[in-house]
């Protein structure tokens, strides 16, 4: 039996092979405990310890009628063996929970989000979605960073309503005030389209009173 650390990205996780055998298997389709013992050839009595262990770990969930299904914390799991075959399996798998044409990136950036903070993804992340990480993104946005587009495309559609935006000629922004000059942290801009750390005339339009004051 062999055994893959996820050290390297801040986790204290030990994976057995077996372990990721079946997290790989559910990447793709959801199994009764029959099922899954005959396509992983893994001995019934073992593949119950393993399960049980994955659903302890919040890696797989126990639905009704005995099914076994994949979480997104379980996918990332996968991913973070760096493992080619464990990684397009966890990307296939994420897809469907968040179908972006450049997933990989948006995955890779949040975890190296977290990493430059020392915080492993898996113990943030829930069992289907990014929403208790996004607080680390919208800090990183009020620092200045900038964004790859299909990072900028991800926030606006998942955690743009998180934040305290402003409505204005059908622009959907948020708005800061840094050293007196106002700037469009996040947002989506009837005329630049998504906007991350830029600025349009309009924005002037706007009540100061309405706008974050920051001092960075």
């Amino acid at each position: 039996m062999t055994f893959i650390s996820l050290e390297k990205y801040k986790c204290k996780e030990i994976l057995e092979d077996e372990d990721l055998l079946v997290l790989n298997k559910l990447a793709y389709s959801s199994y009764s405990l029959y099922k899954l013992q005959k396509c992983t050839k893994v001995p019934l009595t073992s593949l119950w310890r393993i399960i049980n262990k994955l659903i302890e770990k919040e890696y797989v969930l126990h639905q009704k009628r005995g099914i076994y299904t994949l979480t997104l914390k379980g996918a990332l799991a996968l991913y973070l063996t760096d493992k080619e075959e464990y990684k397009n399996s966890a990307l296939y798998f994420i897809s469907f929970l968040f179908p972006y044409k450049n997933i990989k990136n948006v995955i890779d950036y949040i975890i190296n989000l977290l990493l430059r903070k020392n915080i492993c993804i898996l113990n943030l992340v829930s069992l289907h979605g990014f929403e208790n990480i996004y607080p680390y993104i919208f800090s990183a946005l009020l620092q200045g960073e900038k964004l790859k587009p299909c990072m900028i495309e991800f926030i606006i559609d998942n955690y743009l309503d998180k934040i305290p935006y402003t409505i204005i000629d059908g622009c959907k922004l948020f708005i800061i005030i840094h050293n007196g000059v106002k700037k469009i942290v996040l947002g989506k801009c009837k005329v630049l389209g998504n906007v991350n750390n830029g600025y349009c005339s309009h924005i002037e339009k706007i009540d100061e009173k309405k706008i974050v004051k920051i001092l960075l």
